[in-house]
């Protein structure tokens, strides 16, 4: 799945991290013809120090969310019933 990049995803896998770092040393010091799947993050045709910069602004930094498991979200949805369930027995008594 590709995602719209981040700063520094080069790779577009959503999260910056070391292969986009690769891609960035392997087309360092690129003058001419260079884009955003090269290492190309500010847009002015060349890998170097500023888009090492902005990757290394952007380390780590991802868009995947974690979503929980449809069995997870099944037993909390019955465990937060259950508890409803007990609240609402206690306040009649």
């Amino acid at each position: 799945v590709l995602y719209d990049p981040i700063p520094g995803d080069a790779n577009r896998d959503g999260t910056v991290n070391e292969a986009d770092a690769e891609i960035v040393s392997t087309n360092w010091q690129t003058t001419s013809g260079a884009t955003w799947d090269t290492g190309d993050f500010n847009g002015d045709n060349a890998v170097n120090d500023i888009d090492a910069t902005i990757l290394a602004a952007n380390w780590q930094s991802s868009v995947i969310s974690s979503v929980p498991e449809p069995g997870t979200l099944t037993l909390l949805i019955i465990g937060s019933l259950a508890l409803l369930s007990l609240v609402t027995r206690r306040r009649k008594r």
